[in-house]
């Protein structure tokens, strides 16, 4: 299947990615200029891989949780990113038809696909814990849990431009005060793992110095002023 030689590729050629993704953290490691902004001439968004130990079975329980979590995940950045300026989506069918063999180290393969699309930058994403809450929306057995982590690439540089981490698993106000804001802001319900991570992706791209708070990228190439490029 496409999606199954998708999920191979990425991995192995995105290996040291995925293989660090649970520990990525949010960072920041230079703060753009407006230059550095406008020399990105678009984003290519590849597709959420998935984060497994080799020894988990295709049928194990939480693989297809997690695997779960890689569909919602596309879903959400299609429905923040899509339609926006300078942000191009990477489809099965073009990963499929880009000639690789596999073993490509993580950079070579970005480039192959930001060649494929005319970008100089991507948004890699791995998703590692997707879990549904067990219950409803005022009582649950088990609250909604996410993790994933995303990370930007120059294509010219290869350097990581900007990475996040979102881990959480939904607490009530009784287990932490400190949650009364967020809490509030739900609606003081117990929220779905879909609704979890929107709310994940929302903040980790509005806190992004390559994204405005509505997910479009700031400032849009050849827009910065001085900088024609």
């Amino acid at each position: 299947m496409l999606k199954s030689f998708l999920y191979t590729v990425l991995i192995v050629a995105g290996c040291s990615f995925v293989l660090s993704g649970c520990a990525v953290k949010d960072e920041r490691p230079d703060e753009p200029g407006q230059a550095q902004l406008s020399r990105i001439n678009c984003i290519g968004v590849l597709p959420a891989t998935p984060v497994v130990k080799a020894e988990m079975a295709e049928d194990d329980a939480e693989v297809k949780r997690i695997r779960r979590g890689v569909e919602v995940m596309d879903e959400i950045l299609s429905r923040e990113l899509g339609g926006k300026e300078n942000i191009r989506f990477v489809g099965v069918e073009q990963v499929a038809a880009l000639q690789i063999s596999g073993g490509e180290s993580p950079l070579t393969f970005d480039r192959l696909v930001g060649e494929s699309i005319g970008c100089n930058a991507v948004l890699e994403s791995t998703v590692s814990h997707f879990s549904q809450r067990v219950g409803g929306r005022y009582s649950v057995e088990s609250p909604a849990a996410v993790a994933f982590a995303m990370r930007l690439i120059s294509l010219e540089t290869g350097a990581v431009l900007w990475s996040a981490k979102f881990d959480e698993v939904q607490k009530s106000v009784m287990e932490n005060v400190l949650e009364w804001k967020k809490a509030g802001a739900r609606g003081f319900v117990w929220i779905t793992a879909e609704e979890l991570m929107r709310e994940g992706i929302r903040e980790k791209l509005a806190d992004s110095p390559y994204f405005n708070p509505e997910g479009e990228m700031t400032p849009p190439a050849g827009s910065a002023s001085g900088d024609s490029r």
